[in-house]
């Protein structure tokens, strides 16, 4: 059951007024709020059912499609605006917080926590490969399309409600395929439409994907210097051009987003923390994390 109580807790806490959840074989969750948009008094309602849970780790997949209004949600430490025709694609190992609900939204989320049956988009190769969805995406819909990602949508959820856990997981994935390749199609054209990316984009590109990545492992710019292939100095003009802030700072805002989380879900104590992150002692960790919120570990669980 421990798969369920993620989904349950991260994926859809922020719906605290949507009462249309499907569970399936504790593998999927669908949860909507189509035809009832969410009240104006949402975001004090949902500030106050996940303020002091977050950030979370999200570790399954999931899919938020914005039928209606909208949503701005915080992942691995970049914003997304998410509006009606759009949708965010959340991978294994993303870290939310900061979410707001636009009133009148209506929005559906499909999460799957079973990887056989969650959504492949890389069997479209071109533009869009598997490495596409290394990290969060956002998917803008055409306007017909969207009707149509809908349209699954609801007779997924149809599908669930009627046959529960008899229904045969070839079905599932198909319905889940359907999204899947919905999302694709669209998802192909508009990156075909881009103008091309600068170096200095691709070198900011690269740069926070290995933060994402390695930031347990790795707290000096010289490595990751080392693996954009530029000098530490270079590195630094363009992430600080590019973004605004120095590499030391995205370094240290992603290590700090990772430990809060992990803190916050009180499956590990503060030294069990330390040790995951990678710090040589707690002493160590505690001033590191307390220069950076003004705060200890201890302090902030309790916080």
């Amino acid at each position: 059951m421990s798969g369920f109580r993620n989904i349950h807790d991260v994926a859809f806490g922020m719906m605290p007024l949507a009462d249309t959840r499907i569970l399936y074989r504790n593998d999927i969750i669908l949860y909507d709020n189509i035809d009832r948009p969410l009240q104006e008094t949402v975001n004090d309602e949902v500030n106050a059912f996940i303020g002091s849970d977050m950030p979370k780790r999200i570790d399954f997949t999931v899919i938020v499609l914005c039928i209606r209004g909208g949503i701005e949600i915080e992942c691995n430490l970049r914003i997304y605006t998410v509006k009606a025709g759009s949708a965010l694609v959340l991978v294994p190992g993303t870290i939310a917080d900061n979410v707001i609900l636009e009133p009148e939204s209506e929005l559906a989320i499909l999460a799957v926590q079973n990887k056989d049956l969650a959504p492949d988009f890389s069997f479209y190769g071109g533009l869009f490969s598997a490495s596409n969805f290394s990290s969060t995406v956002q998917l803008d819909f055409k306007e017909d399309t969207v009707g149509m990602a809908t349209e699954s949508y609801l007779l997924f959820r149809k599908t669930l409600e009627k046959f529960g856990d008899a229904t045969p997981e070839v079905l599932v994935k198909a319905h889940i395929m359907v999204l899947s390749s919905i999302a694709a199609v669209d998802a192909e054209d508009s990156l075909r439409k881009r103008e091309k990316i600068s170096k200095r984009e691709m070198i900011l590109k690269e740069f926070l994907k290995q933060v994402e990545r390695r930031h347990r492992e790795h707290r000096d710019v010289a490595w990751y210097a080392q693996r954009t292939g530029v000098s530490p100095k270079y590195l630094s003009k363009v992430i600080m051009d590019e973004s605004g802030k120095r590499p030391i700072d995205w370094i240290r805002d992603y290590v700090i987003l990772d430990a809060k989380s992990l803190i916050k879900s009180g499956r590990q104590t503060i030294g069990e923390v330390c040790r995951t992150m990678n710090f040589n002692t707690q002493a160590q960790f505690n001033k590191y994390f307390k220069d950076a919120t003004g705060m200890t570990p201890l302090e902030y669980r309790k916080f």
